[in-house]
């Protein structure tokens, strides 16, 4: 988060929601609670990684997935699909 040119206020509250709602990733810190509204901590005092299910089950084998050249063909490659062995909706 320290590279994002604008500041890490946005990358933090989406870390905060996504964290409170998924079993995937592990937290550190205080993260609030959404229902009864309390504010999580600053950014600097909160933390997030992968769970090890998550890291089993989301990420994929890119030997299995297609990938497409970017726009303007420079070596950015771009998914064709998300391939995953477990589905999962995105919220």
């Amino acid at each position: 988060m320290k590279l994002h040119p604008h500041g890490d206020a946005s990358i933090a509250s989406a870390l905060v929601v996504v964290a409170n709602k998924e079993y995937f990733i592990e937290r550190q810190g205080n993260f609030g609670n959404l229902y009864p509204g309390d504010p999580a901590s600053a950014s600097r005092y909160i933390e997030a990684r992968l769970t090890p299910l998550a890291k089993r089950e989301i990420l994929f084998n890119p030997e299995l997935t297609e990938f497409t050249e970017s726009y303007d063909g420079r070596k950015n490659w771009n998914l064709f699909y998300f391939p995953v062995k477990f589905p999962r909706p995105f919220y």
